[in-house]
């Protein structure tokens, strides 16, 4: 009876020192989850962060070759009308039809920022009122 006994203890040490052991393993497990975690994301940041770089990089090679475009087409236009105007007349007229449609297109843009703004304002006093009558 006494080597039953003996056993009972030493399966229930076992066991005892076993569960530890796989509460320590789960602990190292989870751990190193995470980092594997962490680690999946900071190269799925680094990845998109590159093809964002790329992106930029290529809309801003985009917008220069634009404007060495409009450039080209503003000097040609000026050539087309020499003859028949004068070159600093062209020159001139070149200018100045450049510089309205620069000048129309700046204001709608202003006023579109300006509704955008005027809108998220309104937005935004009208839900600090919302939020103010649901904590009374």
């Amino acid at each position: 009876m006494t080597e039953a006994v003996d056993e009972r203890a030493e399966t229930q040490e076992v066991d005892r020192q076993s569960l530890s052991d796989l509460f320590i393993d789960l602990a190292d497990d989870g751990r190193d989850w995470f980092e594997a975690e962490v680690a999946v994301l900071r190269a799925e940041a680094r990845r998109r962060l590159l093809i964002a770089g790329i992106a930029l990089g290529l809309l801003a090679l985009s917008a220069a070759l634009v404007a060495g475009t409009l450039v080209a087409l503003l000097v040609g236009i000026v050539f087309a009308l020499s003859p028949v105007i004068g070159a600093g007349w062209a020159t001139a007229l070149v200018v100045l039809v450049a510089l309205s449609i620069a000048a129309v297109s700046a204001q709608m843009g202003r006023i579109q920022l300006r509704r955008l703004l005027r809108i998220r304002s309104s937005n935004e006093r009208n839900s600090g009122t919302r939020r103010g009558n649901r904590a009374a």
